[in-house]
């Protein structure tokens, strides 16, 4: 059996399944899937497919969407959209520009919606029907055109607002209520005995300082830094003077904030002053002894000073606060895990609490605050109440448990140069539209909803990803399609206020079985990852694992009900019971695997901090990422062939072969052989590389080739190699293998982000630490809390369930 992440599998009871991550396929009977980007017009509807947005920013859990609530109800998929509107395009695209100028922005009188590339043309041009309100608009005079013979506008290949899924309209005065403000970075940073101990004050500076020519807005940028301890300490970085002058205010009540003028200063006009506080930080503090941290005082006195203005605080933590506002406790988290009640260790304590990490975040979100937040924590520290302060600013949240520079520092250092230099929005609020019909709810990511579905985002960054689902009302959908459109009003880094506009539609389906064999897998699951997390905060892990479990037999149900049990097109010789069509044929072992993920599973295994971390990951994760996160790839090292990671350049008309990664600009590398996560898997004699979007995970068996050790690591004995967290570079090394095997990591490394860099964990056979690799073995009994279903068990148990 070819096996999942490698090939086309065709197992008894599954099907032909397309690949992990694979995306969607053209399959027999479901007719044009009218995918994004590419193909012929759809027949039953005037839907141009080279018109819609391209999946990267805005992909829904659907192709075909039920055309009434009874069909949806009757087709079993969640109904949601996954949008990433500041994704880098993995060729380098970029929305074309649009600037009505004294026209105005072309807009719907009623519902408000944009001019886009699905309204329909009337009068000869002098009208214009909206696509998601249906409501008939008057063509400006300036705006007019005359139409073709099929209905379209003469003109229609000559405005990307008329032929483009994604646009950027300038936005004219009337869409700012202020000024579009400068670019302002807040580095608030723990200088405790901790902290300065462990190399955090070093690495982050080193970080920040190799940023400063690529911070983006310049010559506009502004910067400020403040450190902590048990007191606030400001630094002037007033230009006129020798060196930067600090002020310590130990009084947390009432923070004092010394001349307000000059800590918050332009970056050109005092880069020598913040060149020279940075590159003396580490040294000012070096002889620290002091292990209390107000980090909450800190962030109150950077808001206080950035509130004016709005931007980024960047907060660099080595433990919970201790003093000051937002003072946290430590709690006995270790009774309840794996019980009932390990989901209430995610909520606060007290209202005082409630009031600082949320209250006072949304308040921060109001005057267009973003906090980031580095979490460097030796022990417990409470990351669910902290990374509140990201989740309701649009912010994102860091963590490394038990940070030492010397193992974790380069990967500090890619995070935070992902962050300060990677596609930034200001000032934002997001709007998802739908057509008459549909209600959009709920919302899963970070931000706050203002409004019934106004998202409020400080900063949307290039990672920045959310959920939306949708649903019908009682109000019945009119046409043939559902029209989707979402809009990003924000200030970019060069100071223009933009409106980024996202618009695809897709045509109803009258039959659930048509619904169902629309399915897109890959979003599906990040849409239910996202909701899952949801449910465990608020009803527990038993719920949230049961509720993924739901989804999957629900659609197995419908299937069987709607569309009976069909070979969806396989030759008569080889047809066999399915229980999902090819589209959706790997969402059970793709839920089985979220059940079984660290984030979701049961057991005791898995502190408080690292779920809430995981959850919060998993809040902004990508589809690429989460297609592997879900399911991770692993690869069969030891056996690679000559070719494997080794650059060659893109072949024209090549399309996407799961075989080879793209590498760097118009190069591609080829992966190692994949295979199953099945534990059979694994040969003492092997090495094995796991992927799963948020680290590499090697694996090195005991009866591994000395050579092949010697390769890799410069040592040819096992038990010289330390397990954990691993650098393993190529540069000044000759050797074939490892230059190869490093290439590898950089391909992967380099594919879709999540603003998290990979990490790269080794895991050495009959080590204590192996027992957590073996948790990526999801199709096995032994990777579920001690033991659950293997994949053949749980496709029998969704079976048997969905009757």
């Amino acid at each position: 059996m070819n096996q999942p992440g490698g090939g086309m599998m065709n197992q008894p009871g599954v099907g032909m399944m397309n690949q992990p991550g694979g995306g969607m396929m053209n399959q027999p009977g479901v007719g044009m899937m009218n995918q994004p980007g590419g193909g012929m017009m759809n027949q039953r509807t005037n839907i141009d497919p080279n018109s819609m947005c391209d999946p990267i920013w805005m992909q829904p859990s659907f192709t075909q969407f039920p055309a009434s609530g009874s069909i949806a109800t009757q087709s079993g998929i969640p109904l949601g959209v996954v949008l990433q509107p500041l994704a880098d395009h993995p060729q380098g695209k970029e929305p074309p520009v649009v600037n009505f100028g004294s026209v105005g922005v072309v807009r719907c009188d009623k519902c408000r919606a944009y001019i886009n590339p699905f309204v329909q043309w009337l009068d000869n041009g002098r009208r214009w029907r909206c696509n998601i309100c249906g409501r008939d608009n008057n063509t400006s005079p300036q705006y007019y055109n005359h139409l073709d013979a099929s209905g379209n506008r003469v003109d229609k290949m000559e405005k990307a607002e008329l032929n483009q899924g994604c646009i950027e309209i300038v936005a004219p005065h009337e869409y700012m209520l202020r000024p579009p403000q400068a670019p302002v970075f807040m580095f608030v940073i723990d200088v405790s005995f901790e902290s300065i101990s462990t190399g955090v004050v070093a690495s982050a500076v080193e970080a920040i300082r190799s940023c400063l020519d690529r911070l983006p807005g310049s010559p506009r940028t502004h910067v400020g830094l403040l450190t902590f301890d048990y007191a606030v300490h400001y630094y002037s970085l007033n230009s006129k003077l020798s060196q930067p002058k600090m002020f310590v205010v130990s009084d947390l009540d009432e923070c004092f904030i010394p001349c307000p003028e000059d800590l918050l200063v332009n970056l050109q006009d005092s880069r020598e002053s913040f060149d020279m506080l940075l590159e003396s930080l580490p040294r000012i503090h070096a002889k620290n002894s002091s292990h209390e941290v107000a980090a909450g005082s800190a962030i109150q006195s950077a808001f206080k000073l950035m509130s004016h203005i709005g931007g980024r605080m960047m907060v660099f933590q080595s433990k919970m606060s201790t003093l000051g506002a937002g003072k946290l406790e430590q709690r006995d988290t270790t009774r309840i895990l794996g019980t009932d009640k390990e989901h209430t260790a995610f909520k606060s304590v007290s209202e005082a609490i409630t009031k600082f990490y949320r209250a006072d975040t949304v308040e921060m979100s109001k005057f267009q605050v973003c906090v980031e937040l580095f979490v460097f924590a030796s022990g417990y520290c409470d990351l669910a109440t902290l990374q509140q302060q990201c989740r309701y600013s649009g912010g994102q949240c860091h963590y490394y448990p038990r940070f030492n520079a010397n193992v974790h520092g380069s990967g500090l250092i890619e995070d935070i140069e992902r962050s300060l230099t990677r596609e930034t929005s200001w000032e934002g609020v997001f709007r998802l539209r739908a057509s008459n019909g549909i209600k959009v709810s709920p919302f899963f990511g970070n931000f706050f909803v203002r409004g019934a579905d106004l998202m409020q985002l400080p900063n949307c960054d290039a990672d920045a990803t959310f959920g939306i689902g949708i649903a019908h009302t009682d109000q019945a959908l009119q046409g043939e399609s559902l029209t989707l459109q979402a809009a990003l009003l924000y200030t970019n880094s060069n100071g223009q206020r933009r409106i980024r506009v996202m618009t695809s539609c897709y045509p109803l389906a009258t039959n659930a079985g048509d619904v169902i064999k629309s399915g897109n897998l890959d979003p599906l699951c990040n849409y239910l990852s996202k909701a899952a997390t949801s449910t465990v905060a608020e009803k527990g892990f038993e719920e949230g694992r049961a509720s993924l479990l739901k989804s999957c037999v629900d659609l197995i149900r419908a299937n069987k009900m709607s569309c009976g049990r069909t070979s969806y097109g396989a030759p008569a010789q080889q047809q066999q019971p399915q229980l999902l069509p090819p589209n959706l044929a790997l969402l059970p072992l793709y839920i089985m695997a979220l059940q079984k993920n660290p984030a979701f599973r049961g057991g005791n295994e898995v502190g408080i901090d690292e779920r809430a971390y995981l959850h919060h990951l998993i809040n902004r994760m990508p589809i690429g990422v989460s297609s592997r996160f879900i399911y991770p790839r692993m690869y069969e090292i030891d056996t690679m062939t000559p070719d494997c990671g080794r650059p060659v350049a893109v072949i024209s008309g090549a399309g996407d072969d799961p075989d080879f990664l793209s590498f760097g600009k118009n190069q591609r590398i080829k992966l190692p052989k994949s295979l199953s996560l099945t534990i059979s898997n694994l040969r003492s004699n092997g090495m094995f590389l796991v992927d799963n979007g948020i680290g590499l995970h090697l694996w090195v068996g005991r009866a591994v080739d000395k050579r092949l050790l010697h390769s890799v690591f410069g040592i040819p004995v096992l038990d010289g190699i330390d397990s954990g967290v691993l650098r393993v570079e190529a540069e000044g090394d000759d050797n074939d293998f490892k230059q190869r095997f490093c290439q590898i990591l950089k391909g992967l490394r380099q594919r879709e982000k999540g603003g998290t860099y990979m990490q790269l964990n080794v895991f050495k056979e009959g080590d204590p630490i192996e027992a957590k690799f073996r948790w990526f073995f999801v199709e096995d009994r032994a990777a579920f809390n001690g033991g659950s279903f293997s994949y053949p068990e749980f496709l029998n148990h969704c079976q048997r369930m969905a009757g």
